[in-house]
């Protein structure tokens, strides 16, 4: 069933973002014996394919390869908060 479909409504800006994770981690619970230093392990020595592309984590967690910022627009100006 498609998103629209199913939830009535246009996914919204970070939903795949959120939809990855949740699937990064579900892997990396169905790969491992589910203790907490495995599931860490696996996510910090495994690449994932994601929706949004490759998606690869350092050793204390941080996504590696994928910039994000916060932007705002006022008087039609993007500038950072």
């Amino acid at each position: 069933m498609k998103f629209k479909e199913k939830y009535k409504m246009e996914p919204q800006t970070y939903d795949a973002y959120a939809y990855e994770a949740a699937m990064i981690l579900f892997e990396a619970i169905r790969n491992t014996n589910k203790t907490t230093t495995e599931i860490i392990r696996y996510l910090t020595s495994t690449e994932f394919n994601s929706l949004t592309g490759k998606i690869s984590f350092t050793p204390n967690g941080e996504v590696f390869g994928r910039s994000f910022g916060v932007f705002s627009v006022k008087d039609n100006n993007l500038f950072q908060p």
